[in-house]
């Protein structure tokens, strides 16, 4: 009978003499054995650690943001009404206050354009709930919308209450044909004469 070599264990004949001890032993590793490529257990868990580090960092981040209060729409839209009526290229004068206009208590403000002569009309829409600027030969410019209540006082003290229920208040500083002097006036008056 011809019996085959263990593919297992081989000779130690030969082995000796090149200093292969790994066939000696099965589990020990030799100085000499090929590398192979991919990432050892310790580089794997650290990676893992990393990635989710970094995940709980962005879910938190984006947490945080959701419960940032921001700054509210209605205030943003106030704010910018009050600039477009105060912005000194517009140049608008108060003309008159009447109770027109749809306002429910309220007033609506004339105003009018100094250079160009054109009128407009500040008003608020009850039904529509918003404040616009009309001009009386047509046109419109919506300030704001979502408004309750709105009022313009004597002293043009503009005050507002939102649908969300938001109270704003401010002096509209716009001049005021109503208190101007007449200079021309004065001078020919007779009760001002010489």
């Amino acid at each position: 009978m011809n019996a085959r070599p263990c593919r297992r264990f081989r000779r130690p004949e030969n082995n000796m003499k090149t200093g292969n001890v790994s066939s000696y032993y099965p589990g020990y590793r030799s100085k000499h054995m090929i590398r192979r490529r991919g990432f050892t257990l310790i580089e794997a868990v650290v990676s893992l650690a990393i990635v989710a580090v970094v995940l709980t960092t962005l879910f938190q981040g984006q947490r945080n943001l959701a419960r940032r209060t921001q700054v509210d729409l209605p205030t943003v839209d106030w704010y910018l009404m009050l600039h477009e009526l105060e912005n000194p290229d517009h140049h608008f004068v108060v003309d008159h206050i009447s109770d027109e206009g749809g306002l429910t208590p309220g007033k609506a403000v004339h105003l009018v354009n100094t250079v160009t002569g054109k009128q407009y009309l500040l008003t608020y829409y009850h039904i529509l709930h918003r404040i616009g600027l009309r001009h009386y030969g047509g046109g419109e410019i919506n300030l704001m919308q979502g408004v309750r209540q709105f009022h313009v006082a004597d002293d043009l003290t503009l005050t507002m209450t939102t649908d969300k229920g938001i109270h704003f208040q401010a002096q509209l500083l716009l001049p005021d044909r109503r208190t101007m002097v007449d200079e021309e006036a004065t001078r020919n008056d007779p009760a001002f004469g010489d």
